[in-house]
């Protein structure tokens, strides 16, 4: 057994997201979004309404497929080292764990089989290992996965980088995302507006608190290729002679 069929799952996550990576350019190109300044003289307000598009269906599919593929490939992982150590094809659920806190029953539960060494392996690339399990790579991974097997992802958040650099902290400016306004005094109308045209994009969920964009996938990917995979070789190096 090796770990050729999850290294081909990794592989097709990076094609998943080199056609993310194409999806998004051509979403920046279109010219995203529009911008409107005009003064409400009833409000009393300069308004600056801001107007942003959608990202295609497709992006939303991209980043499930990539999600899809990278999370499988760390069951792949799993099941070859229970075959590796057992000698023979499974009958049962085994699957890399993906832990918040400790549950020593469930985690030895989805790696039944294994070698000893390659199960504190997995260990130390549970989400609870020190920081906050919510911005750990794997973490975000099993809940994107999770996420799209139910529902479309949602874009947690897309706004324009604005900036005002005449502007100081204590002017009157307020901002409504909900409504894609920014407002200031009318004695600030004229004022110098800076901006990003290439808007961020974040998919996820809002409640949980996820929200990785396309930059943030690429480094899940790097993490699970250079960073968990080369670990697990050694279980393998005797297959592969």
């Amino acid at each position: 057994m090796r770990l050729r069929h999850a290294e081909l799952k990794v592989e097709r996550a990076l094609e998943h997201l080199h056609s993310l990576e194409g999806e998004m350019e051509q979403y920046y190109c279109s010219s995203p979004y529009s911008v409107q300044r005009y003064n409400d003289l009833e409000r009393g307000r300069h308004i600056i309404k801001v107007g942003l598009k959608e990202p295609s269906d497709r992006t939303y599919l991209l980043v499930g497929d990539f999600a899809y593929c990278l999370r499988g490939a760390l069951d792949y992982i799993v099941y070859s080292l229970v075959v590796a150590n057992t000698g023979k094809a499974l009958h049962t659920q085994v699957q890399w764990p993906v832990l918040k806190h400790t549950n020593q029953e469930r985690f030895d539960s989805y790696t039944k089989g294994m070698a000893v060494e390659a199960a504190h392996l997995i260990e130390q690339f549970q989400p609870y290992q020190g920081g906050n399990f919510k911005e750990h790579p794997i973490w975000q991974l099993h809940r994107l996965n999770n996420i799209d097997k139910h529902r479309r992802l949602s874009v947690f958040e897309n706004w324009l980088d604005m900036q005002f650099p005449q502007l100081k902290k204590t002017d009157d400016v307020s901002r409504d995302a909900e409504r894609g306004e920014i407002t200031l005094p009318l004695s600030l109308s004229q004022t110098e507006m800076r901006l990003n045209p290439r808007p961020a994009v974040w998919f996820g969920d809002a409640e949980e608190g996820l929200r990785v964009d396309a930059k943030r996938l690429r480094e899940i990917h790097w993490y699970i290729t250079m960073e968990v995979f080369p670990l697990f070789a050694p279980f393998f190096a005797e297959a592969v002679r």
